[in-house]
């Protein structure tokens, strides 16, 4: 028998293997970890397509926002105003 990898896994295992986690499924997984962690810049991980995720993720026959637009209301124009949200939060 062999030294060193032999307990290893092959290069074929890892087409099965689940798709890596997110950035922000890492911060929870961390956070999970260690409760005391701090965590000091998360605004990287805020991006345009996390908000668009995060908007498709909303019931759409919630009650308004404080900003009184219904679900419907804001996807009218989504792809520009979620841009713009997204440059308003990096600020």
């Amino acid at each position: 028998m062999t030294k060193g990898n032999s307990g290893q896994t092959t290069g074929s295992q890892a087409q099965n293997w689940e798709t890596p986690l997110s950035g922000l499924d890492r911060i929870r997984a961390a956070a999970r970890r260690d409760r005391g962690q701090r965590f000091t810049s998360l605004m990287h991980h805020l991006t345009a397509e996390l908000l668009l995720e995060s908007y498709r993720g909303l019931k759409k026959d919630a009650a308004a926002g404080v900003d009184e637009m219904t679900w419907r209301e804001y996807e009218d124009g989504l792809t520009a105003r979620v841009l713009d949200l997204h440059k308003r939060l990096r600020v």
